[in-house]
């Protein structure tokens, strides 16, 4: 009969090199899966952390006064009328002009 320890050292490396397996198996499948989508799998995480930084996601929503200060620009280019920017003002404001 096989004791207890000899068991677990026959056990123990089985199961170490059955996780290896599945963990090269899922690299191997997600890096083929990134390539396939026309990506560099080793840069993946960089290029998505620069896209994110670089839109509007994390960028701050503009203040009131940058809205109100826009529209004026807007106004004095000549790009949009005083009816719409009053009526813009009102919707910044809080109003309910449309």
């Amino acid at each position: 009969m096989i004791g207890e320890r000899t068991l677990l050292f026959i056990i123990v490396p089985i199961v170490i090199v059955v996780i290896i397996v599945v963990v090269v198996v899922l690299v191997v499948v997600n890096v083929i899966r990134v390539r396939r989508a026309g990506h560099n799998p080793l840069t993946l995480q960089s290029d998505i952390a620069t896209r994110i930084l670089d839109s509007d996601v994390l960028r701050a929503a503009p203040t009131k006064a940058d809205q109100l200060r826009e529209l004026d620009e807007l106004r004095a280019s000549g790009q949009i009328t005083d009816t719409e920017r009053e009526a813009a003002r009102a919707r910044i404001l809080g109003g309910d002009a449309r």
